[in-house]
């Protein structure tokens, strides 16, 4: 595999990052991760919006720009032969002085690899999802940043997995259910998509936007909502969505199976037209710079 590092593609064995970057010793540097259909990366202007909202919220200025990013990006997926991956681009503040303060990191160290993508079968996967003793501070600054600093979410899934479930749901501090640890959480009442707002502490996920507009486009009621816990143990559907998988589907929380809403078909169905739609490499026009 070949690894683009600063600029340079390299073989995946000889990338490496000082041990000094910042990234390594405080995850002081933010991610995007994206599906690529067909060599194309599905909806790469909202995963690089997000990610200057982040670099401005960090303070990193990003070390090259947007047009020659996605050239680079394009040329990484060719390369490894990775038509149907998952693209990951990582951005650190890079190496300065030693402590806290930033000083002296004014060269950020930027990485982009791609990886195997889950296969798209008929149905979508189903998940087990368990809720974490973890929680989510509602009011931090950071929560709309997908930051490297992701110690709750790591601690969060190993909680889950250990407990045998797939998925972990994350609360914040008035119990109010926020997201999972690595995905947006949505449930249906009746015939209506519920999601928490991102005032909640929930990351505003790509995926969560695509949703949120084939519900409009199908004439769905989707509305933001806060819930606490209960609340998803009565829903009629519970699924969630996450770049890499698009969207999964949930049958229990901890341990209490789940209804099934067939609605989640119809917005899985749905979904795969608009990737089919904006991943055709002849007149793709929305993904490119």
């Amino acid at each position: 595999m070949v690894v683009f590092l600063n600029g340079k593609f390299v073989p995946e064995a000889d990338a490496t990052v000082p041990i000094t970057d910042r990234g390594f010793l405080y995850g002081d540097g933010l991610f995007e991760t994206l599906r690529v259909y067909r060599g194309v990366p599905f909806r790469w202007a909202s995963h690089l919006r997000r990610l200057h909202h982040g670099l401005k919220a960090l303070g990193i200025v990003c070390p090259t720009n947007d047009a020659m990013l996605r050239v680079a990006a394009g040329e990484l997926i060719e390369n490894n032969q990775a038509a149907d991956s998952i693209l990951r681009i990582q951005m650190t503040r890079g190496s300065g002085q030693r402590g806290y303060a930033s000083t002296g990191a004014d060269k950020p160290t930027l990485v982009m690899t791609t990886h195997s993508a889950p296969a798209i079968a008929s149905r979508p996967p189903v998940w087990t999802l368990a809720t974490s003793r973890f929680r989510i501070e509602s009011d931090n600054p950071l929560n709309g940043v997908k930051s490297s600093n992701k110690l709750i979410n790591v601690l969060a899934k190993d909680e889950a997995v250990q407990a045998g479930a797939d998925e972990a749901i994350l609360l914040n501090e008035r119990d109010e259910v926020v997201e999972t640890s690595s995905a947006n959480l949505f449930w249906i009442q009746g015939d209506t998509v519920q999601s928490p707002p991102l005032a909640s502490g929930a990351l505003p996920g790509v995926t969560r936007e695509v949703v949120m507009e084939i519900c409009d486009a199908l004439k769905v009621p989707c509305h933001e909502y806060t819930c606490e816990p209960a609340t998803l143990r009565t829903a009629s559907g519970v699924f969630l969505t996450l770049s890499s998988w698009g969207i999964v589907e949930a049958d229990s929380v901890d341990g209490m199976p789940l209804l099934r809403s067939p609605l989640i078909q119809r917005l899985v169905a749905a979904y795969r037209e608009v990737v089919e739609r904006e991943t055709r490499p002849a007149d793709n026009r929305a993904n490119r710079p």
